[in-house]
């Protein structure tokens, strides 16, 4: 038998490193890609797509957002949508930076991990895509403040539904947000004019209003009254607006891999 090439030992030993659980970890990566792909993709291509990404993120140097969500849109032919390619290079990538295994890390750690992902789905290069693809037109200051306060709000409920359907402990969970939201508000920008049990209110009332709009959902159209809510909010009209599809799909994606996330931590 033919010794490896020190390329073939090279691949060998990055694939022990990006899937120490074999096969079926591969598979089992394979399969979650599809689902964020809404089916576009196949297992093939979902494959090809896993092993290459994960490839290219170890090796290279140039490891900007950019480049990567460049390669996955390359790779698939360009037939996902913008919110379906960011799921899945959330979901390759963050194995990067968090183990396999469940981390065991302080509440202060988690609550620093959550406020990583809102920033990285709550800036102003996110708040402008997101006002593009919802045909949001940012005239002035006033509109980018109120499309902005939309997002955060939205993504603040995103991290309090995750919280709240991976925390078994609700006494833990609820500490943990504290911490959260505490770090939130030493860097949000209203803690300068508002004190942060207003703030709070504020967010508790804004969350409300979102779980009741789920909660009057039909059984046909699930999505009707919460996108009827972003729309009186954003575009100030009370029937339903498809401009308000965009926003509320990279919520709900984002709320699906913020949940895979959460499952990987244990927390002291």
């Amino acid at each position: 038998m033919e010794e490896k090439s020190k390329l073939e030992k090279f691949y060998d030993d990055l694939d022990k490193k990006l899937f120490p659980g074999g096969k079926r970890q591969r598979e089992k990566e394979a399969q979650e890609i599809i689902k964020l792909s809404n089916d576009k993709l196949n297992f093939d291509e979902s494959f090809n797509l896993l092993l290459g990404t994960s490839a290219l993120f170890s090796i290279t140097e140039d490891r900007s957002e950019d480049r990567i969500i460049e390669y996955i849109n390359k790779k698939t032919n360009r037939k996902l949508s913008n919110e379906e390619t960011k799921a899945i290079f959330d979901f390759i990538t963050s194995k990067f930076f968090i183990n396999n295994k469940e981390s065991k890390i302080s509440k202060e750690q988690f609550a620093e991990a959550l406020y990583i992902w809102l920033s990285k789905n709550w800036n102003g290069e996110v708040i402008k895509e997101v006002a593009k693809d919802s045909h949001f037109e940012i005239r002035n200051i006033k509109d980018f403040i109120k499309i902005s306060q939309e997002l955060f709000f939205l993504n603040i409920w995103s991290v309090t539904c995750a919280c709240e359907a991976e925390f078994k402990d609700k006494d833990k969970r609820n500490e943990c947000l504290d911490v959260f939201y505490n770090l939130v508000y030493k860097n949000h920008p209203e803690r300068k004019t508002k004190n942060f049990n207003n703030w709070m209110e504020e967010i508790k009332k804004k969350c409300s209003e979102y779980d009741k709009a789920l909660e009057r959902n039909s059984t046909k159209k699930p999505e009707l009254e919460i996108l009827k809510l972003i729309s009186r909010n954003l575009f100030e009209k009370d029937g339903e607006n498809l401009n308000s599809v965009s926003i509320y799909s990279r919520i709900v994606f984002a709320t699906k891999h913020l949940r895979e996330l959460i499952r990987k931590f244990e927390i002291e």
